[in-house]
């Protein structure tokens, strides 16, 4: 539903790459020998030395392999990702509490990625606020890094560190998710064009006399959002929304461009993109991935 367009995406892939290279070299010559030879079995990798292995920059073009590379192992070669080194990895490490780290510094783990991402909201479903949390002196957090593609080992276990594939998301829809497939994943750049909210109130309608038991919420979804909002039941899980949606529409009702630029007059002091926020909630552009919910005001009012 949400693009993870992240202002920081090159230093969380350096991070997690370096993490987990660290974890690598650690093992013994055999064991990376044959992480090695699994891995540049894979298309793309047939450049690299098929007897010995060389250098590091293998590991790194398959830990950071793009969504698009993923998507074509995934759908080629399924039997080439069953190897499992790094879903022990993510198991024993990675995803294991505050107190085991990937890398040999203990630094790295699926709490410090949560933190360096810094965002607050699902962006599976922009309805569920994510937190990491510190009881009886362990953090913890509320939100799962879901596999796009799953873990398991009849599945793609081999792809379980890999960056993009590795989706922080909140408990609700990890669950629903379980081992299902969705289509389309948060890093994709046009995931967002491909759902909208929408209402069935005629235009001029005065939103105040607009009954709850007589407005209609829809979330429409086309290409890869058509599998993810029924797996995610994000048609249903919004209708639990639908004050919140018509209260939005109220709001800007009420609040015009006419309205707002005459409150603006009597207030000279105060801009108007800030007025608007005092007035109508958060801005799309300023909030997205840390409110949740920007997407149906968007989509409902443009802002």
């Amino acid at each position: 539903m949400l693009h993870l367009n992240l202002n920081n995406l090159e230093e969380l892939k350096e991070m997690h790459f370096k993490a987990v290279l660290g974890h690598f070299n650690t093992q013994s010559s055999d064991v990376m020998d044959m992480v090695y030879a699994d891995v540049i079995a894979l298309p793309g990798f047939e450049n690299y030395p098929r007897a010995t292995r060389t250098g590091t920059e293998w590991l790194r073009d398959f830990i950071l392999a793009p969504p698009t590379t993923l998507n074509i192992w995934v759908r080629t070669c399924p039997s080439l990702l069953k190897f499992t080194f790094f879903k022990k990895i993510y198991t024993t490490r990675f995803a294991n509490g505050d107190r085991n780290y990937v890398d040999t510094s203990e630094s790295y783990n699926a709490i410090a990625l949560h933190k360096a991402m810094n965002i607050r909201v699902c962006p599976y479903c922009d309805d569920q606020y994510l937190y990491v949390v510190t009881k009886d002196g362990h953090e913890r957090r509320t939100s799962e890094f879901d596999h796009f593609y799953p873990k398991a080992d009849n599945e793609f276990p081999a792809l379980a560190m890999c960056f993009y594939n590795l989706i922080l998301s909140c408990k609700t829809c990890n669950s629903l998710k379980s081992t299902g497939r969705l289509g389309i994943s948060p890093y994709e750049p046009d995931i967002e064009s491909q759902s909208v909210f929408s209402h069935d109130i005629e235009v001029g309608v005065n939103m105040e006399s607009v009954r709850l038991e007589d407005f209609e919420l829809t979330l429409s979804a086309c290409k890869g959002m058509t599998q993810n909002n029924t797996t995610l039941c994000l048609n249903d899980r919004y209708n639990e929304h639908k004050k919140e949606a018509l209260d939005i529409l109220t709001n800007a009702q009420m609040f015009d461009e006419e309205k707002i630029a005459e409150i603006a007059r009597m207030f000279p002091q105060t801009d108007i993109p800030t007025l608007k926020e005092r007035l109508m909630g958060p801005s799309y552009d300023r909030n997205r991935l840390q409110v949740i919910h920007m997407k149906l005001k968007k989509d409902l009012i443009g802002q």
